[in-house]
Formats: C-alpha cells, sequence, structure tokens
C-alpha cells in the first residue's frame, strides 16, 4: 500500500514483548492507555496465533522472515544436543531466513531497527541497534555509538537485570521507566536522522516484568509509561502504515522447571 504523496511507502512496527489483550483491554477502557485507545479507534485489531511453541524465540524472527520453527531452525532460548547429552544455548545467529529489513535495504529502502531480540547487528541500507541478546557491537553504522552512550542505551540495563535476577528485590518504577524511555527516544532520533522508509522497534522489559510481577501494579505502571512514550512516537509518524504487535500473549504462571545442566552457546 502506498501514502499519497510518498515516493515510498512509510511503514512503522512497533513491537511489545509478552502483551495480551486480556491485560491491555482494561487498562484502554479504563483510560489508562489514551494513545493507544486513540489508535484503535482508527484502526482495526485482533488475536494472532503465536509460533509453536509461543516464546520470544522464535516467535519475533518468525514474525519478521514469515517463516515457522522449523524453517528458521530454532524452537526456543535452548536445544537438546542428544549425541552429548546435554542443552546448548541459542543466540541471535542461530536463526535462518532473510528478515524483512534485509530484504527491504537489498531492495533499497531505508531501514531503522532498534531493539528486537533477535536483529543482529550487521551493516544495511540504514541503522539498527542491538536488542536484549545482541552478541558484539551494539550498532550499525558505528557512528551511532556516541549517541547511544548519551542517552543511556544498553541492550538489556544492567540495572534492571540485577533487580529481576535477585527474589524480593523489586526494580524502582524509574528504573523502568528510563529503560523504556531510552529505546524510545533512540528511535525518535534516529527518526529524524534517518527518515526511515520502515520502522521496527520493540520494548522487550516489559516481558520480563510481568513473568516476576505479574498482578502487582508495577506492571500496570510500566504499561502507562509505555503509552505515554508510545504516544510521543506517533507523532512522527503522520501518513505512516503504522502495526502493533506482539510475540506471544501472557498468563499468569504459578510453577517453574528449572534445568540445573550448563548450557553452551550453538
Amino acid at each position: 500500500m502506498r501514502v499519497r504523496g510518498l515516493s515510498k511507502p512509510k511503514v512503522a512496527v512497533i513491537g511489545f514483548d509478552g502483551a495480551t489483550w486480556r491485560l491491555l483491554k482494561p487498562l484502554v477502557d479504563g483510560g489508562y492507555l489514551p494513545n493507544l485507545a486513540e489508535l484503535l479507534d482508527s484502526s482495526s485489531e485482533g488475536e494472532l496465533r503465536s509460533t509453536i511453541p509461543p516464546v520470544t524465540f522464535p516467535a519475533w524472527h518468525s514474525m519478521f522472515t514469515g517463516l515457522n520453527p522449523g524453517k528458521i531452525g530454532v524452537y526456543g532460548f535452548a536445544q537438546v544436543d542428544v549425541a552429548r547429552r546435554r542443552y546448548i544455548l541459542n543466540t541471535i545467529y542461530s536463526f535462518r531466513g532473510d528478515t524483512i529489513w534485509r530484504i527491504a535495504s537489498d531492495a533499497g529502502y531505508r531501514v531503522t531497527v532498534v531493539n528486537v531480540p533477535t536483529a543482529r547487528v550487521e551493516p544495511v541500507n540504514g541503522v539498527i541497534v542491538g536488542g536484549p541478546f545482541n552478541i558484539g557491537r551494539l550498532v550499525h553504522p558505528s557512528s551511532y555509538e556516541q549517541l547511544l552512550n548519551d542517552i543511556g542505551y544498553e541492550a538489556y540495563p544492567e540495572e534492571l537485570s540485577k533487580s529481576l535476577m535477585h527474589r524480593g528485590v523489586k526494580p524502582s518504577i524509574e528504573t523502568i521507566k528510563h529503560a523504556i524511555s531510552s529505546r524510545f527516544r533512540l528511535t525518535q532520533m534516529l527518526m529524524e536522522r534517518e527518515k526511515p522508509d520502515l520502522l521496527i522497534m520493540t520494548i522487550f522489559v516489559i516481558d520480563n516484568i510481568q513473568h516476576f510481577y505479574w498482578g502487582d501494579e508495577i506492571v500496570q505502571k510500566s504499561w502507562i509509561h509505555i503509552d505515554e512514550e508510545l504516544g510521543k512516537l506517533l507523532k512522527l509518524l503522520k501518513e505512516t502504515n503504522i502495526f502493533i504487535v506482539s510475540d506471544h500473549g501472557f498468563i499468569e504462571a504459578k510453577y517453574t522447571v528449572s534445568t540445573i545442566k550448563a548450557l553452551e552457546p550453538y
């Protein structure tokens, strides 16, 4: 679809890891998420089926390649090495398949990719900023490294990671807000500098917050802040085809299964 007056179509994909209508709809109806509500009033929405299994690895990569987990070669964060009888940790380099930003870049479109969990930092016609599972350099081109430092962007905020990994140490809402805002602020600045034809950015930290604090008020406060930042971004996305997406839904989990076996990068 082409937008009138533009030589190329403008597309923005904004991803929220672990978003679910069962949580967002009541917040929208209660007036807590006015920017999302305004977007819904002029859009179509619904529930889509995730991958099997419905987890971050492989769901995001399946979304951005159009390939199922069997074709991308990843079914989860780890895979079983049957011969050696141990688990092997998957990385962003474990996936097969060309992403939509790779295809768009090769076709001459300008792309900007920020914080996508399965994105590799590699040369493109534009900018790629590493996400929470990034390995090595954080941004391409390297000329943007100083901008990331100035904003305080981290692939995954160290302070937030420390809080979530220690039971009973709840992260402050200020820490969460900074993590969320850094992603949105960086996206806005890159949009103004790069003027991309295709923009893709995700917020991953909300998934972890929900995993550790589902039902806690900190989840609602986090979504309210996401909505505030979303409103600022939407002002820059005039005459743009906007997609709000998630990799999977969410529900309360009362029990988990832990494996003690050592993991190795694959």
